[in-house]
């Protein structure tokens, strides 16, 4: 009898490690969200990513998604995980100028923490409790910033060092902590958009990052099917913006055209410049700018309030005085950083036939547009759904995880018919409601001696620690923005 309750022991423990049910993940929905930044929404047909493209088909896929202007990394993120325009969220670019700190600001905690009315899907995610944890690596604002006073069980700032696949186990990792299992993970990599700035989208050098992009995919997916984890994690892959060429000739230097006698400064680059006048200069400065708009016809100007209602960008402190955007294809005097970043890399003295990519136009540019891929158990197979906003998103989340969402921008009608059903709290995410039904009542006491047995307690494989202390959010200006559709000071 003890030989047969040995072997039903090892039997139901090797059943038990191969469904992930020994408490290893979570009991909650899982999410991973992976951004390949600056990923077009039509460089599949470059036709060097099969692996990419066999998801595309097999799971959940927009022709697009419609992302927020201006059409840059930070903005893009920040709207993917809030959920609200940047006129709300208060990333404009990716850097502002902000009068209530008397400053220009980039990377750092003023520049994040515009308003307490806007909250990340991952602290959102932490805060709700009941077993839930969030990480986030190298995500734009979210792997070295706390808000609402709330560390995330697993952080990670950017680092562009370290290799890809290696931020791929150190996620799975979180998700399969044995203390504290993620159940939502957002995961960024600054490619391909690092190499598409300084060669542009259609050079073969982007096609080779796209091909590691794709082995990099088919590198995560093998890892979930080693791991037994395909029935748990709900996959999105996606981006925050396309890109366009621009070549030398178009590169437009919009300082020859003010007076050199006017005061100003220049925050951005571009395709998009924020002109701050000094000295009542804005008259002048905004006329003589019109003018050579009008006179060379490749970029516009517009006061704040002049600004295209559709574009969701007026109604910030942080938004300029005086807004200059160029034409698809080109950009301004700051474009010369990547001739000289062509000529280190490539030992050549540029021409006027080389490229170079951009990205910030407006968001109805076609060129602008992100991807969007979604895989796992919650997600509809073979799927196909129309161009959604990027906003969405978040509404899209907080359904899956069974949060209450705040007021966002976004909404769910538009992204959650990719849903296979809603998903169902009551029964235990991990079991999916299979292994439980296999699992005889007359079996639990062996199922738990065996639990009791040979459940040993894991450290970290990787030997990433995760966070228990870090800073908390500094006294914010609270604006409310989404009530009063207002951000004027």
């Amino acid at each position: 009898m003890a030989k047969w309750t040995v072997f039903i022991e090892s039997l139901l423990c090797f059943v038990l490690s191969y469904f992930n049910i020994a408490g290893s993940i979570s009991d909650h929905p899982i999410i991973l969200v992976i951004s390949y930044d600056g990923f077009r929404y039509n460089y599949f047909d470059k036709n060097v990513t099969p692996n990419l493209q066999r998801l595309k088909y097999s799971g959940s896929h927009a022709e697009y998604m419609r992302n927020v202007f201006i059409t840059k990394t930070f903005p893009n993120h920040h709207s993917i995980a809030t959920g609200v325009y940047p006129e709300v969220h208060g990333i404009l670019a990716n850097d502002v100028y902000d009068p209530y700190y008397n400053k220009v600001l980039n990377y750092s905690d003023e520049f994040w923490h515009f308003s307490d009315a806007v909250i990340p899907i991952w602290t959102l995610n932490q805060k709700a409790g009941e077993g839930r944890h969030s990480g986030v690596m190298m995500w734009p604002g979210g792997g070295d910033e706390v808000y609402f006073k709330t560390n995330l069980t697993f952080a990670h700032e950017y680092e562009s060092s370290i290799p890809f696949k290696e931020r791929i186990d150190t996620v799975l990792s979180w998700i399969e902590h044995p203390e504290t299992p993620a159940n939502l993970v957002f995961l960024y990599y600054e490619e391909p958009d690092k190499t598409a700035h300084v060669y542009g989208p259609e050079s073969p050098q982007v096609r080779d990052v796209l091909a590691k992009i794709d082995n990099l995919t088919g590198y995560l997916v093998e890892k979930l099917e080693e791991k037994n984890l395909t029935k748990a994690v709900n996959v999105f892959l996606l981006s925050d913006h396309g890109f366009d060429t621009v070549v030398p000739s178009r590169i437009i230097n919009v300082t020859d055209f003010i007076p050199p006698q006017l005061n100003y400064t220049i925050v951005g680059n571009s395709p998009t410049l924020h002109i701050f006048p000094q000295h009542g200069d804005e008259d002048a400065i905004y006329e003589a700018l019109k003018n050579a708009s009008e006179e060379n016809g490749h970029f516009s100007v517009y006061r704040k309030n002049e600004l295209l209602d559709r574009w969701h960008y007026k109604k910030n402190r942080r938004t300029p005085p005086i807004f200059v955007l160029a034409n698809e294809t080109y950009g301004f005097q700051d474009l010369y950083q990547y001739v000289g970043e062509y000529e280190r890399r490539t030992n050549k003295t540029i021409s006027d036939n080389a490229t170079f990519g951009l990205h910030g136009y407006d968001n109805i540019e076609m060129n602008m547009h992100p991807y969007f891929i979604a895989f796992g158990p919650l997600i509809k197979k073979e799927y196909k759904l129309d161009p959604f906003d990027s906003v969405d998103l978040y509404s899209l989340f907080c359904y899956m995880l069974h949060l209450d969402a705040p007021k966002t921008n976004g909404t769910l009608d538009n992204v959650k018919y990719l849903l296979t059903s809603e998903p169902d709290p009551s029964l235990p995410y991990i079991l999916g409601g299979v292994v439980v039904a296999a699992l005889s009542i007359t079996a639990a006491a062996i199922v738990t001696i065996c639990l009791l047995r040979h459940r040993k307690k894991k450290s970290d494989p990787l030997g990433h620690s995760y966070r228990t202390t870090g800073r908390t959010q500094r006294d914010m200006e609270a604006q409310h923005l989404l009530e009063t559709n207002d951000a004027e000071d």
